[in-house]
């Protein structure tokens, strides 16, 4: 679809008008007889008689050129209703009923089951096309209003005899979310641009391919019908009789008309209403973002203070241009980010986060995203960044489609050089479709470690979802993949894992053994139907509570339980622990 025309429809609301773009409408090879009569996609051009092959310069019931009552209005366009068709110069052509189909190609542009309609707007409310005329818009070309331009027409101007204004259906496609343009919209040369104020080559259909202007298709239905013109159809009638209607020249230069029997490429045209489409697109907290933090100054005695989501948005897109090296950040209440979807802090190996994020034990909950390749609440983290005390809850991460090098992570996608300690991710769904040729990898804390240390961190309470079940796609409870990586006193539990490429002890799918570590750290994972649990290099109690009544049985690392302060009495720890989620 080509951008031909943008104004306002009568509620004074933007409309972008497209049309169906100038790709060959090869009339030319590939046709027969038995590839139908009227319409078809035949190597990408689309045809159809105009009115069932019947023409008749008598005016009768139904004009032979009204485009309200043609075939290529009611079938070719799918847009259903009564049409006329006949044989040859017939003045009582035959009246039928069309029904719209689901398996014509423009059933999503004129069945609202497809979403489509939604965004489209229909003639009738285009102001333009209330009273548009050949004769005002083409200066010299004619001194009357063509038939079927104008929803309301002047009928002083036409041809004496034809008052296409008192005709049933004359106004039929004023309602149509797709129709053909006319004259005076297209116009057809350098010198007459139309309304549009398109060019030769956008009206064109012809790419040069032979000289003749003629291809032997279908039947015998009329002196010309029994050929697939390169021209163009269009809605507008001629002027000086009822059985003509005009179309374009294939090579875009030239207007042409003759009786509405024969069989022409179709272009229709559509109008997008911008403001439903700009209203239905997602939404993003970058659009959203405050222009201050609520305080500080960005050092590490005075860090800039988050306490609501636009100002988590600013830190966003602030790091989509910046490293935000050596910058300190602080949560200072918990914050809610269902209302926009999310994009992720830092961008790519480039533009990744490397200031001090410090959650101060407050949560940030509520997040929804979507993308194409990377997903996290923090996308890269980089050389020297630090993510600490912060939990994260709540939240689903989901990419429907993915290609090569995507990495998903509840809390950060990729680290690299980092530090991460004393996070709790929790109810935090991962959602993704691995492409058969690609290679992702998939973390409850992160994708993607490289020489950086996680340390006092929890997956819980979460699914991992492998939709199609991909075994290129590598699974970790924890770590989708590790090299020169510390993982201390870490756990996931309360995690099912669906599909893809999970190793048996599943804490990580990848790592590179030599050059990374596991110590103390704890995983209860239920692997589509199997549950594993496994401690990796540590004694138990050294370095964990475990309690039948606490937090489900599982075991918690102790060095939670000295949040703010040197550990004190029960209820003091068990107030640290609710913090914490932990009931």
């Amino acid at each position: 679809w080509e951008v031909v025309y943008l104004s306002n429809d009568t509620d004074g609301e933007p409309v972008l008008t497209l049309w169906l773009s100038n790709s060959t409408q090869d009339a030319f090879s590939g046709r027969s007889s038995t590839e139908g009569e009227f319409y078809g996609y035949l190597n990408g051009g689309l045809y159809s008689n105009w009115s069932g092959s019947w023409y008749s310069s008598t005016v009768g019931s139904y004009p032979s050129n009204m485009y309200g009552t043609s075939y290529i209005r009611a079938v070719t366009l799918n847009n259903g209703g009564l049409f006329t068709y006949g044989s040859g110069s017939t003045t009582t052509p035959t009246t039928a009923t069309a029904s719209k189909s689901t398996s014509n190609v423009f059933a999503p542009f004129t069945m609202d089951k497809f979403g489509l309609t939604e965004y489209m707007v229909k003639p009738t409310n285009i102001p333009w096309q209330r009273d548009q005329s050949t004769k005002d818009v083409l200066s010299g070309f004619t001194s009357y209003t063509l038939p079927n331009e104008a929803i309301s027409p002047s009928t002083t101007n036409w041809y004496s005899g034809y008052d296409y204004s008192g005709k049933t259906n004359y106004t039929a496609w004023a309602n149509d979310y797709l129709w053909l343009p006319s004259l005076a919209e297209t116009g057809y040369s350098d010198s007459k641009l139309g309304m549009w104020g398109v060019s030769v080559n956008q009206r064109k259909n012809y790419d040069g391919s032979t000289t003749s202007l003629l291809g032997n298709v279908g039947s015998t239905l009329g002196s010309t019908s029994g050929y697939a013109f390169a021209f163009s159809w269009l809605r507008s009638g001629i002027s000086y009789g009822s059985y003509g209607a005009y179309h374009l020249d294939l090579s875009g230069a030239l207007y042409r008309n003759s009786y509405v029997n024969g069989s022409y490429a179709v272009r229709p045209a559509l109008h997008l209403n911008l403001k439903s489409v700009n209203d239905s697109l997602p939404k993003v907290w970058d659009d959203y973002a405050s222009d201050s933090y609520a305080g500080g100054s960005g050092t590490e005695t005075d860090p800039y203070q988050i306490s609501n989501a636009s100002e988590l948005a600013r830190l966003a897109v602030l790091s989509h241009a910046s490293n935000l090296s050596g910058q300190y950040f602080k949560l200072t209440a918990n914050i809610d980010m269902s209302d926009y979807l999310w994009t992720g802090i830092g961008v790519d190996n480039q533009l990744y986060f490397a200031g001090i994020f410090d959650g101060d034990y407050y949560t940030i909950s509520g997040i929804n995203t979507y993308s194409k390749d990377v997903i996290g609440i923090f996308r890269y983290v980089g050389s020297g960044g630090v993510i600490k005390n912060l939990i994260v809850k709540d939240c689903t991460l989901n990419i429907l489609k993915v290609s090569l090098g995507v990495t998903i992570g509840g809390l950060a996608a990729n680290v690299f050089s980092a530090t991460i300690t004393n996070c709790i991710i929790d109810n935090v769904d991962i959602n993704f479709l691995c492409e058969v040729t690609s290679q992702c990898y998939v973390g409850g804390i992160a994708g993607v470690v490289g020489g950086s240390s996680i340390t006092n961190c929890i997956y819980k309470n979460s699914t991992i979802h492998s939709l199609n079940n991909d075994t290129k796609c590598g699974i970790g409870a924890l770590i989708g993949i590790g090299g020169m990586a510390k993982l201390t006193n870490c756990s996931a539990y309360g995690i099912i894992i669906l599909g893809g490429y999970v190793r048996s002890d599943s804490l990580w799918c990848y790592m590179t053994p030599a050059s990374s570590t596991i110590t103390s750290s704890y995983i209860s994972v239920r692997i589509n139907a199997d549950l594993y649990k496994v401690m990796y290099g540590m004694e138990q109690g050294t370095d964990w509570l475990y309690q039948e009544k606490l937090n489900g049985g599982y075991p918690i690392q102790t060095a939670l339980l000295n949040i703010g302060s040197v550990a004190g009495n029960p209820e003091e720890v068990l107030a640290r622990l609710k913090k914490l989620g932990f009931e």
